[in-house]
Formats: structure tokens, sequence, C-alpha cells
């Protein structure tokens, strides 16, 4: 018991050290100097707890104590399920050609957008963008979700129009260069 009463002190003092962190951080703005300061502290606690669980796994406490750990980590990975599954369903891409992509912006948490994507061999840039839902009739259900084939039309200096299908009609639409629909 000797030898690891010095550990629990050490461990009670970095878990401390942890939980002041994140309270300063939350409610002050305030954090420890330099980029991975907040970092080697929580991977120093998380070792240390990996340990500390080790060595008194015999104490019921220690079993309370990761049975609380295990229960965090689950709740955190529940309340994480929706932004993660509004990411992974997100986007529908659109082709128009070989250097512009048309894609449809879907998320839980905002309304459906369309951008205009340049490609530039290993990078893409969205050059235009709308979030207002062109060709929308509620009755038809005639959206962005509808559009069937998208034909690169014309391009100028400061504009770029597209030919977009939906199964019942045919649209030229325009988009300024770094802006919303014309």
């Amino acid at each position: 018991m000797k030898t690891r009463k010095p550990f629990l002190i050490f461990y009670i003092l970095i878990t401390l050290s942890l939980l002041v962190d994140v309270m300063m951080v939350q409610k002050f703005k305030i954090s420890l100097a330099g980029y991975w300061s907040d970092r080697v502290l929580f991977w120093f606690w998380a070792i240390s707890t990996v340990a500390f669980l080790v060595v008194f796994w015999k104490n019921i406490f220690t079993k309370i104590y990761f049975g609380l750990i295990v229960l965090g980590f689950i709740i955190s990975i529940i309340a994480m399920m929706l932004p993660f599954w509004a990411i992974s369903r997100s986007d529908v891409a659109i082709s128009a050609d070989g250097k512009y992509r048309l894609q449809v912006v879907r998320t839980v948490m905002t309304r459906p957008a369309l951008e205009i994507i340049e490609n530039n061999g290993l990078l893409e840039k969205v050059i235009a963008k709308n979030d207002i839902e062109f060709q929308r009739n509620d009755r038809l259900k005639v959206g962005y979700e509808t559009i069937s084939e998208v034909k690169f039309v014309s391009e100028t200096s400061d504009s770029l129009t597209f030919d977009v299908r939906t199964p019942w009609r045919s649209n030229l639409i325009s988009f300024k260069k770094g802006g919303d629909e014309q």
C-alpha cells in the first residue's frame, strides 16, 4: 500500500489539473501556454488512468470509476452520432464536365445548398454557392434533389451558366463566380 499512495496522489493531482484546465478553457477561455500543452496533459492523464485502473483494480471505487468513464465515453459517442450522420450523408455530387462540378449540400443542420466547384488538378475551389432553393415546388417535389443532369453552357469572366435538368423541365441558371445565383 505504501508504494501505491504516491501514485494515487500523483493521479489525483493530474486529474485535478486536467479538470481545472478544462474549466478554465470553457469558462474563461484561458488555456495553458503553447499548442501542445493541453494535449500533453490530456494524454498524460489518459495513460495514467489506465495505469491507475490496473494498480487499483481490486478496489470497488476503482470499478465504479471505470464504469463512469465507460458510461461517459458511450454518452459522448451518442452525442457525436448526429453530426457524424449529418456529415456522412451531406453531399451529392452532380458532374457538369471535367472542369466544374455541381454539389448539392444537404445536412440535418442546414438548408440545402448548391455549390459549384472548380477542379484545379489536386485542388478544388468553391466558386459559387446558392442556399436558395431554386425551382422549388412542394406539390411536385421539384428542387435540388430532383436534378438529373447538368450541362455546362458558358463561362464569362464573372459568371457561369448551366443547363440544369429535372425529369419535368430544363432551366438555364447563371451563377456569379464567388457569389450566389443570378
